[in-house]
């Protein structure tokens, strides 16, 4: 499942229909809220790496799913109309 935010503006919706659009997403642990460095966040076969804050600029274009993932956690996936400048949560793996 996706992190929290709400849909994305009907102005960037309609951009995405005339060519991508820059995007920054920010990865956070679901548990603490705190952002997630190194975290790789991937739309179609474009991927980019978190920073120190969590935040990756990515080139949405309407269609590709946007996935976040990083070590000890669980992929997040985010349709593309929900993926603009979101906050996207991805919940740890405990071992069993």
């Amino acid at each position: 499942a996706a992190g929290t935010g709400g849909s994305a503006p009907i102005e960037a919706v309609a951009a995405a229909a005339d060519g991508p659009i820059r995007s920054t997403v920010r990865v956070v642990d679901a548990a603490s809220r705190r952002p997630i460095p190194g975290a790789i966040v991937t739309v179609g076969a474009v991927a980019s790496r978190t920073g120190p804050d969590g935040r990756a600029t990515v080139l949405l274009d309407g269609v590709a799913v946007l996935r976040a993932r990083a070590a000890g956690y669980r992929r997040a996936d985010a349709p593309p109309r929900e993926a603009v400048d979101r906050e996207v949560a991805l919940t740890p793996i405990t071992p069993r």
